[in-house]
């Protein structure tokens, strides 16, 4: 018998004993899944290797219907059958939960081409029809039960969230998920006993899901503390894995995150708790965190997963962000998604006037959509006087003032609503933080820059701005880091008391003067510093990540040195370094600043050349243009016009990634129908080759 034939036969028999309800008896290579103990040593567990892509379905349906809610995410059972052979006739191996625990602790590696299947919720669909499926194929999955639904009587409807009110026998009963996972066949995961719900966490009145925000109290005006928010997400999700256990006999080691949030602290809440590992629906593998991939109707599966293997979507446990270079030498992989970014100042859309301030953001989101864009660089700090360092902040923090509690509030409906990936744009170093040493020049004049910064060499002045960091990430829900370009060090500094005393650790004079007069320690200077500045963005990120799951990073770097390299010495940036640490370099591409405005054409083509000679130059640079010129003589915005051909200048030369700064809600400017051809992903999908 052919394999076409074969898998023709299995899928027919399949489909058959699923429609009329039978089941089929486990299949003898499975063995039965031993519950895990109540204590456990998660440390065992190591990333395993060569890794594993999970794919996340939810309902599955015989056929269309407009009685399942959205949340749901209904799959046909027609299409879910699809899946399977496509799997089996391209040579992917379906795993179990118990495989990839045993490669975790070095035992027997996982096969090439390793997928989980993955379900969450626990409807009774998946034992009607995806059971039998599973055994037909010989297959293995992963179902997460929501406690709160299954311990609902029959005789009462279940508190879906929200306003949606689902029959009970929409869902499992104990009885059905213990047969499941006595087959061997089923591994029972958690998805939290009642974290599966959306609560209150900004001023605004936005809700956002349970287990990955803190609970903001509107009649004390205080959010929940980090001890109550650890608290209350190990009691649930410790409640969730021994009600299963006293149910079935299994208890479950794989946490599955409601709605695919979660925070370091909940992470660290379910080791605790006992569970070996947890799973959301991010696009970083964050061990022992794996990222799944939705499913939906109606999905490419052969373009779904050739993506996932490219690290184009979300799902493969080998896309670490902290080995992605690592993990792909190739030049041209993994193919980093295209950013067209609106850099967004909220001290623009900020008033004091609730009135006036709500008609700013309203202009804001519909300037958003209309634009057609994916990314946001959005101020997260507030510079009312404009001069390049956080007077206060746009979220609460131990360390600033809070301007207003904005950046939470804004980020999570544009990340939500408008479909749109927020970056948090924060300073390095630019904080007014009262009493603090500041970077000092040898003199004045000879400043690196007019922004006033705190030293990154006192180790107080870097706590203080980790702490910021963390507050940060403790109050918000952002993909990415944009790190303002503040972060320089010019070659006359920094001659503070620490600055000094970290030149004399490098092995250099302490006067700058004395470093210019010898070309080697120049040399060494300009190395130390950059990596020094570099370094601490790196801190900076890992302390947003005590809290948040990884995130992509992006970093401001003056388009001179990349026309020049030299100019390394006058900045402390380095181009090559930033292709390699920073998922993307926002390169600051702005000739009316940069002295070029009666040759800007000819300059930026001129900056496309040089960006394009390093082989990742195209894919992981944003091309920055400036929408107001600042010089003195000439100050007001620039046309839409001369933005949209310097756009369409970029296309002609190999850039996709671009976008521009500032936008200007309150005036309107640039002008969306301009710019719109030139600008919105949907116009202009431009991928770089």
């Amino acid at each position: 018998m052919t394999m076409v034939l074969r898998l023709y036969v299995l899928r027919l028999l399949a489909l058959v004993l699923v429609t009329l309800g039978w089941a089929l008896p486990a299949f003898a290579d499975a063995p039965a899944l031993d519950p895990a103990p109540a204590k456990i040593r998660p440390a065992l567990l190591k990333n395993p290797d060569p890794g594993f892509i999970t794919l996340c379905y939810h309902e599955v349906v015989a056929s269309p219907t407009a009685s399942i809610v959205a949340d749901a995410e209904p799959v046909l059972l027609t299409e879910l059958t699809d899946q399977f052979d496509w799997l089996r006739q391209n040579g992917y191996n379906v795993i179990g939960v118990d495989d990839i625990i045993v490669a975790s602790r070095g035992g027997k590696p996982l096969p090439p081409k390793a997928v989980l299947l993955s379900f969450d919720d626990g409807y009774v669909s998946f034992y009607n029809m995806v059971f039998p499926l599973l055994k037909a194929y010989k297959y293995k999955a992963m179902l997460a039960l929501e406690t709160t639904w299954l311990e609902t009587p029959e005789t009462r409807p279940v508190d879906y969230g929200g306003t949606a009110i689902l029959p009970r026998t929409n869902f499992l009963t104990w009885s059905q998920a213990k047969e499941m996972a006595d087959s061997g066949v089923v591994e029972l995961a958690s998805h939290s006993h009642n974290l599966h719900r959306a609560h209150l966490s900004t001023p605004q009145g936005v809700s956002q899901p349970s287990a990955g925000t803190l609970a903001y109290d509107p009649k004390t005006n205080t959010y929940e503390t980090l001890d109550a928010y650890r608290r209350r997400v190990k009691e649930d999700i410790a409640k969730s894995a021994d009600i299963i256990q006293r149910h079935t006999g299994h208890r479950p080691r794989v946490m599955v995150w409601p709605y695919g949030r979660y925070t370091q602290v909940a992470v660290q809440a379910a080791r605790d708790a006992g569970y070996l590992l947890t799973a959301s629906l991010g696009f970083y593998a964050d061990w022992p965190t794996f990222p799944r991939q939705l499913m939906y109707e109606g999905a490419n599966f052969p373009e779904l997963m050739a993506s996932l293997e490219d690290g184009r979507e979300s799902g493969s446990s080998r896309h670490d962000r902290m080995n992605f270079n690592v993990q792909y030498p190739k030049p041209f992989a993994p193919t980093y998604p295209l950013q067209r970014v609106m850099h967004v100042d909220i001290d623009t859309v900020y008033d004091p006037d609730p009135a006036q301030q709500d008609k700013n953001v309203s202009a804001l989101f519909d300037r958003i959509m209309a634009m057609g864009i994916s990314v946001v660089y959005l101020q997260a700090y507030a510079d009312p006087d404009g001069n390049g360092t956080a007077d206060a902040l746009y979220f609460p923090s131990r360390h600033l003032p809070m301007r207003a509690d904005l950046f939470n509030y804004l980020s999570w409906q544009i990340a939500t609503r408008l479909r749109v990936r927020v970056y948090a744009w924060m300073p390095v170093l630019g904080f007014e933080v009262p009493g603090r040493p500041l970077v000092e020049a040898v003199e004045p004049s000879k400043a690196g820059s007019p922004y006033k910064r705190l030293t990154p060499f006192d180790s107080e002045n870097r706590r203080i701005i980790r702490e910021i960091y963390q507050d940060l990430a403790q109050h918000s829900a952002v993909v990415g880091l944009l790190f303002h370009d503040d972060a320089i060090l010019g070659d006359y500094e920094d001659v503070s008391p620490a600055g000094r005393a970290w030149l004399r650790s490098q092995g250099l004079p302490e006067d700058p003067m004395a470093i210019r007069a010898d070309a080697e320690l120049m040399r060494r200077f300009t190395q130390a510093k950059t990596a020094a500045l570099s370094d601490f963005t790196d801190e900076l990120t890992a302390a947003m990540r005590t809290w948040s799951a990884p995130l992509f990073t992006a970093r401001n770097l003056y388009a001179r040195v990349v026309l020049e390299p030299e100019s390394e010495a006058w900045y402390g940036q380095n181009y090559a370094d930033f292709l390699t640490r920073y998922d993307y370099t926002g390169l600051m591409a702005m000739p009316y600043m940069e002295g070029a405005a009666g040759s800007a054409d000819t300059w930026l083509k001129r900056l496309t050349e040089k960006v394009r000679e390093y082989p990742l130059g195209a894919r992981k640079t944003v091309f920055e243009l400036q929408a107001v010129d600042w010089r003195s003589d000439h100050r007001g915005p620039i046309s839409s016009k001369i933005l949209a051909e310097q756009m369409e200048l970029l296309h002609t030369h190999g850039i996709g990634n671009y976008g521009y700064y500032p936008e200007n809600p309150v005036t309107g400017h640039p002008d969306i129908k301009v710019l719109y051809p030139y600008f919105s992903l949907h116009a202009n999908p431009y991928l770089v080759k």
